[in-house]
């Protein structure tokens, strides 16, 4: 993530351009002060003119030129140690995972399945987590969740807001009615307009994190399929089935890392998921 001047804080300000502040206030005193009728004023008053420019060039280059090399060199250097002999597209998409700055932690995934009168099943998920910033700055961050208009979703819950209580936010179902629209070019419904929190770095507080809770209903044949993509990098995931209708198996993809509970409810994952990775679920009847 690239510095940006509004991330700092007025302490930072000051560390950064104070030794050039200096070198600008002893030249503009300099210059207003040293006699024309001295010795050597010309040359005193040319090097006074001197510091002033300088030090406003420092303070220039400091705040904006110097950060815009820095990131154009590491990315460089990034595209030379990351995945070395690889095609350039490809070393570039390791980068930008590199660079995540959001990462979620403790991704828990419930599923409460029941049947209808009309052979379809609804299905109940309920979503949390836990969304730590490992940038240098803080992060203005939004919740959004999308899902296919042939499952006729509802968004009937959201709850976010940092681990100390403050800048808690929630929405219930009819207020997050009036934020649904159809993803553009697309047969999803999305949540739009919800407000911004702003997640402080890791490095200014180890204990913050923003704390995430969704739920929403779907509408499933009998026999599905659902999949769970991730948005951002994620550390672990649980997937929980609990509540299904009698003579139906649930099932979550796994693989020999995947710890699966004796009662068969549970599938934990030490996984890191990357941005578009997956898990899929299904439902489908026993065989008789």
């Amino acid at each position: 993530m690239a510095l940006r001047a509004r991330d700092l804080t007025i302490r930072e300000y000051v560390n950064i351009v104070s030794p050039y502040v200096i070198l600008l206030v002893l030249g503009a005193v300099g210059r207003g002060t040293y006699p024309d009728t001295w010795r050597l004023h010309k040359i005193l008053h040319s090097f006074f003119d001197a510091c002033m420019i300088a030090g406003i060039m420092a303070i220039l280059i400091e705040l904006f030129s110097a950060n815009r090399l820095i990131q154009h060199v590491a990315d460089f250097l990034a595209g030379k140690l990351i995945g070395l002999g690889l095609p350039n597209k490809l070393q570039q998409e390791i980068n930008k995972i590199a660079r995540t700055d959001l990462v979620v932690h403790n991704y828990f995934q419930t599923y409460s399945i029941a049947k209808r009168n009309d052979e379809k099943f609804t299905v109940d998920v309920t979503v949390s987590f836990e969304l730590k910033n490992y940038a240098q700055a803080s992060v203005d961050w939004v919740p959004s969740i999308q899902s296919q208009i042939l499952y006729h979703p509802e968004f009937l819950h959201l709850e976010y807001g940092l681990a100390d209580n403050s800048q808690i936010l929630s929405y219930d179902h009819e207020t997050l009615i009036n934020k649904v629209a159809i993803e553009p070019g697309s047969h999803a419904k999305i949540v739009k307009g919800l407000k911004e929190i702003k997640i402080p770095p890791l490095a200014q507080d180890p204990n913050a994190h923003c704390k995430v809770t969704w739920k929403y209903r779907l509408v499933h044949p009998e026999e599905f399929t659902d999949i769970t993509a991730f948005g951002k990098t994620t550390i672990g995931a649980t997937i929980r089935i609990d509540a299904i209708p009698e003579g139906y198996i649930f099932y979550a993809s796994q693989d020999p890392s995947t710890k699966h509970s004796p009662d068969g409810i549970t599938w934990q994952y030490d996984n890191v998921f990357f941005r578009k990775q997956y898990i899929n679920v299904w439902c489908f009847k026993k065989e008789t």
